[in-house]
């Protein structure tokens, strides 16, 4: 088992289906979430998409604030498809290089293209040991690669206490996964806005401090 986003998942990949993870039932705020709804309310679409606007404590600027567990977690977008930024990061504040953001480094990897997925190896502090931690950045052929050791290593997430919610609604018509759009240039990236805090009007999952020598 491993800890994501405060949750305990059996498997490593996390790409959720609405209240599903891997045929896991979620119970807590963590999950993919359909376009505009809160957090606390159970998801009823494959890609849970959000709007502009609120996301998971961050402030989007765009239309669609996508979010792939493992992928996209939290967001400052201006574009379509959209990296992370340091800041918040699924209630966790990141003062260095673990946070997706722009092509430049990338836990301590430097990669040269906007799709900044992993193959198996280290990703965000946690091992994952099957193909579906894939990257694609411009390598066609998708060849393993040996993660870079950091120094000091990096600390694992701290598990955050999750929420939970009085009931799940069948995910009874989910729709077929689609892949995602390929990645618009580098250019995108030329205009990313600063991280804006908000503040839900309800209990809220708090940030938590992580040092900043991560």
């Amino acid at each position: 088992m491993v800890f994501y986003d405060g949750v305990v998942f059996t498997t490593v990949w996390c790409l959720r289906q609405c209240g599903v993870d891997d045929g896991v039932v979620l119970t807590t705020v963590w999950c993919f979430r359909r376009c505009g709804v809160y957090e606390g309310v159970v998801c009823r679409t494959v890609w849970c998409c959000r709007r502009c606007g609120v996301y998971d404590g961050v402030v989007c600027t765009t239309v669609w604030c996508v979010r792939r567990c493992g992928v996209y977690d939290g967001v400052v977008c201006t574009t379509v498809w959209c990296v992370r930024r340091c800041g918040v990061y699924d209630g966790v504040v990141f003062t260095t290089v673990w946070c997706f953001r722009r092509c430049g480094v990338y836990d301590g990897v430097v990669f040269t293209t906007v799709w900044c997925f992993r193959w198996c190896g280290v990703y965000d502090g946690v091992v994952f040991t099957t193909v579906w931690c894939f990257r694609r950045c411009g390598d066609s052929t998708m060849t393993p690669y040996t993660p870079l050791t950091l120094s000091p290593p990096i600390t694992p997430l701290t598990p955050i206490t999750p929420l939970t919610i009085s009931s799940l609604s069948s995910p009874s018509f989910i729709s077929p996964l689609l892949p995602p759009s390929p990645p618009s240039p580098l250019s995108l990236f030329h205009h990313l806005h600063p991280y804006q805090p908000y503040h839900f009007p309800h209990p809220f999952i708090p940030l938590i401090s992580i040092t900043p020598s991560l």
